[in-house]
């Protein structure tokens, strides 16, 4: 079996920042059990995705931290955000954040998962589009 300790991923990339930043604590950090992270969906080794959602436990500055709407929503601000982007690498960034409910799990509170499948030309074995029976 493939030893994945070595192996960058954007889970690891999220909860060290998520960590390094001060959102999680010291003693949650290294258990995902513990932290309750749940992810809506996973990639496999060589596949990619554009975005995913997370659900985890994370330290939030209810006065500072979070944007209340007049729609009764709230969400977590810009700043806190910027805080947590700071501490990942270039090529990754939260886009939003919000609170939800202590049970919330991301995998099957996920309504719709989209998947599109690009495939370089050589693999169409050098029929068209128009030629292959889809």
């Amino acid at each position: 079996q493939e030893d994945r300790r070595n192996v960058r991923t954007v889970e690891a990339e999220v909860l060290r920042a998520l960590f390094k930043s001060g959102a999680v604590l010291p003693s949650n950090a290294g258990s995902v059990r513990r932290m309750g992270l749940c992810r809506a969906s996973r990639t496999d080794k060589g596949v990619h995705a554009l975005s995913n959602a997370l659900t985890v436990k994370v330290i939030v500055d209810t006065k500072n931290d979070l944007v209340h709407e007049e729609d009764g929503s709230c969400a977590v601000s810009q700043e806190a955000l910027a805080k947590w982007n700071e501490m990942l690498p270039p090529d990754l960034c939260i886009t939003g954040a919000a609170p939800v409910a202590k049970n919330c799990r991301a995998r099957r509170a996920c309504s719709l998962r989209s998947y599109l499948f690009l495939l370089p030309r050589s693999a169409l074995s050098g029929h068209s589009v128009e030629e292959l029976d889809v």
